[in-house]
């Protein structure tokens, strides 16, 4: 709905209407109220009652804000409406209230300069007072407006009511983290709180995040967190999980790091009709963690909704359950943010921490054994900052003597993720057989 807002200033408003208040003024010192025959211009919303109608003449109203609340009478009907303002802001300035019906259908407009607007099916008409009008009686249409619910607010209310932090309170936003606390929730949870992932066209995949979003891990800026190598399940070491391990290393850099590089393929999307439970309802964004301790951010907005509701209540038959651990992968970052959340000993974190050092500090190493190559190219009349040509050959050719002088560090790398992938899966499976044992009776 677009907003009327007035052409003419706020003080030519009032000075339009210094006739009204001139007729008021006859009436100066009834009721013990003092009396100074001054001329007072007021606009159209201090009225307290009057008659007011479009500049033509074709609607009228009587409206009334003598009581303390806002009544109108449109003009041949006899139904008094109470309104209910509700306020009109743009980046935080009041630009006016809208007058609302019980029936939550904006009638009128207030704008804070005193305007006033009547809204009807197709139009927004100006109003003006043209005579002065008697004090409404008791509204006979009345009450708060009632706002019709959005089905993805009627989703979100109904997945709110069985989520886990409503029903065991005791249990924390990081607790969905941790496998033991997931473990405590499935085992006190009933058939009612279970539900199923849905997927449907149109909608954005669920994403994985281990942690909630304000435990963050270590991170590490300057390599990429993808790989041009395809997924290949069959592999060995953490490629059988998604992704490889790549050393970042520049000969001016401080900071050489070790990367988890996610592969071509990864993740899969969660499987329609994953079973798991609501751990909780964070505006619009679900925290679903299913029966195997996978914890994912399913979007249940409007638009996700519409298209069909992410997720339903109710696990399905156990028969019908897609396979647990569909995602496993995890790096330096989600283990240590997993330890910040209390999921994991922190010890599991600096360990990992502890090996990216190493592989800096014998990164160091081989950068200053590259040093003098470096420098007799940088003194060669070429440009270095552009690093092409024979300065892109030379770094490649020492990045790639970092990258086997230091593989030991890149490999314990591997295999300590790889232990501790495949340690949490064990936990995760059992957790998963638990469920289903419990919950197929």
């Amino acid at each position: 709905m677009r907003i009327w807002t007035a052409t003419m200033t706020p003080t030519l408003t009032m000075l339009l209407l210094a006739p009204l208040a001139a007729c008021g003024g006859a009436q100066s010192g009834k009721n013990g109220e003092p009396s100074d025959d001054v001329i007072r211009p007021v606009t159209q919303g201090q009225l307290t009652v009057a008659h007011y109608t479009t500049p033509d003449g074709m609607k009228g109203l009587v409206l009334d804000r003598t009581g303390g609340k806002f009544l109108v009478r449109l003009d041949g009907d006899d139904a008094i409406i109470q309104l209910t303002p509700e306020e009109d802001r743009h980046g935080g300035e009041l630009r006016g209230h809208f007058l609302v019906t019980p029936d939550n259908r904006r009638l009128l407009y207030l704008s804070a300069y005193g305007g006033l607007t009547l809204f009807t099916e197709r139009d927004e008409l100006h109003l003006s007072s043209d005579k002065p009008a008697h004090r409404l009686g008791p509204a006979t249409v009345a009450g708060p407006p009632v706002k019709e619910k959005m089905k993805y607010e009627i989703l979100g209310e109904e997945l709110a009511a069985i989520s886990v932090r409503v029903k065991n309170p005791a249990l924390t936003s990081a607790d969905a983290s941790n496998l033991a606390k997931v473990a405590e929730a499935l085992r006190a949870a009933t058939p009612d709180m279970l539900v199923r992932y849905r997927a449907h066209d149109g909608n954005s995949p669920p994403s994985i995040e281990w942690t909630p979003s304000n435990v963050n891990g270590v991170g590490f800026g300057g390599g990429s967190s993808q790989s041009d190598e395809k997924w290949d399940r069959s592999k060995p070491g953490l490629a059988r999980w998604g992704a490889v391990v790549k050393g970042y290393s520049e000969p001016e850099s401080r900071g050489n790091h070790l990367f988890v590089q996610v592969m071509e393929g990864y993740p899969p999307p969660l499987a329609d009709g994953t079973p798991g439970l609501v751990w909780e309802v964070d505006s619009t964004t679900v925290v679903f963690v299913t029966l195997d301790g996978g914890r994912y951010h399913v979007d249940c907005g409007s638009q996700a909704v519409d298209n069909g509701a992410p997720i339903e209540k109710g696990a399905g038959a156990p028969t019908g359950w897609p396979a647990p651990l569909q995602h496993s992968l995890v790096g330096i970052t989600e283990v240590t943010a997993l330890a910040k959340a209390g999921a994991v000993p922190t010890k599991v974190g600096d360990d990992l921490i502890a090996i990216d050092d190493q592989w800096n500090t014998c990164a160091q190493k081989v950068w200053k054994r590259a040093k003098n190559d470096i420098d007799r190219l940088k003194t060669a009349d070429i440009d270095w900052s552009t690093r092409s040509g024979r300065a892109e050959a030379l770094l490649e050719k020492w990045s790639e003597t970092v990258r086997r002088d230091c593989r030991a560090a890149s490999s314990k790398l591997e295999v300590a993720l790889v232990q501790f992938i495949e340690d949490r899966n064990k936990e995760r499976q059992s957790l998963f057989e638990a469920a289903r044992a419990r919950f197929a009776k």
